[in-house]
């Protein structure tokens, strides 16, 4: 097994292990269990020698990593470190943003089913809005921002020119952000965790694993 396999499996290791522990949560491990199964993968751009396309490796490793300072900061303080982890997670969709539409297609080359999906998930994001931000209180504002960011993430990663995983990614990335609110803002429900966390976890996993699937290496 190479080092770039092995790491993945660490990664996917961790990422099973955060889900399997959920019924004892919290414990003192799981903010590291959690941010270490998503940081290792910001490793994997950069695992091949030469690195021949640094802005590429750069912004999917720094998205990665936005990505698991807010894994952390949520799960260290649910309630009062909330703001901040949506702060790391609205980088982190930014930055992705930025890498979906540096290796943008030209329209002719979109097939049919990406372009419908262009048009349906902000339809998606818009219904759902309206029955979420009534109830986020002062959050409003902040949340607001956030849906916007993550809309573009997804809308630019389906315009993308990366495989298949990376726009199906981005919209795992959307259901799983989309059942968290339901359960902080309408209320919890049955195996929302596993939920969250299943969805959240293969999203991360498919977008790097589709941004890195031609031999390991990113796009020109």
């Amino acid at each position: 097994m190479n080092a770039r396999r092995a790491l993945q499996v660490l990664s996917f290791l961790l990422g099973v292990s955060y889900l399997a522990a959920l019924p004892a949560y919290p414990y003192a491990a799981s903010p590291v269990v959690e941010g270490l199964s998503i940081a290792i993968l910001a490793v994997l751009p950069w695992m091949l020698r030469p690195v021949r396309h640094r802005r590429n490796a750069g912004l999917l490793s720094a998205a990665l990593i936005a990505s698991s300072a807010g894994d952390v900061l949520l799960d260290a303080g649910p309630e009062r470190l909330f703001v901040p982890g949506l702060c790391a997670f609205l980088a982190a969709h930014l930055i992705y943003a930025a890498l979906f539409v540096t290796n943008r297609s030209c329209w002719e080359e979109v097939k049919t089913p990406r372009r419908v999906l262009l048009i349906a998930v902000p339809i998606y994001v818009f219904l759902i809005s309206i029955w979420l931000i009534p109830d986020t209180g002062p959050l409003k504002i902040p949340v607001a921002i956030y849906i916007v960011a993550i809309t573009a993430m997804a809308s630019t990663a389906l315009g993308s020119r990366f495989s298949w995983r990376v726009p199906g990614g981005a919209l795992l990335f959307v259901m799983s952000d989309t059942l968290l609110a339901i359960a902080k803002f309408k209320g919890a429900f049955r195996a929302r965790d596993y939920l969250v966390w299943a969805t959240y976890y293969a999203a991360q996993y498919l977008i790097v694993t589709g941004a890195l699937e031609n031999g390991g290496k990113l796009p020109a």
